[in-house]
């Protein structure tokens, strides 16, 4: 069995290096990819990244999407 990279200088590097270009402060979202989040981080680690922020994580079939804003938000459709 492979160990995980969640726990790993990589994993975190690939964490920083998505939220790097995030500027708080202004709204955003950014897209990634459920399988490159579980190769790069894991799952658990990207929630925690975003909890730590206070922002808003949605996953869908393929992709995890990161609201960069603290403001409740509604899903129209």
């Amino acid at each position: 069995m492979q160990p995980t990279l969640a726990h790993t200088t990589t994993g975190q590097t690939w964490l920083d290096q998505v939220f790097k270009t995030l500027t708080t402060g202004e709204t955003c979202a950014v897209k990634r990819r459920v399988a490159d989040v579980d190769r790069e981080c894991g799952r658990a680690a990207l929630e925690l990244a975003v909890r730590k922020r206070g922002w808003h994580l949605i996953e869908t079939d393929r992709d995890f999407i990161i609201l960069c804003d603290t403001s409740p938000f509604r899903v129209i459709c």
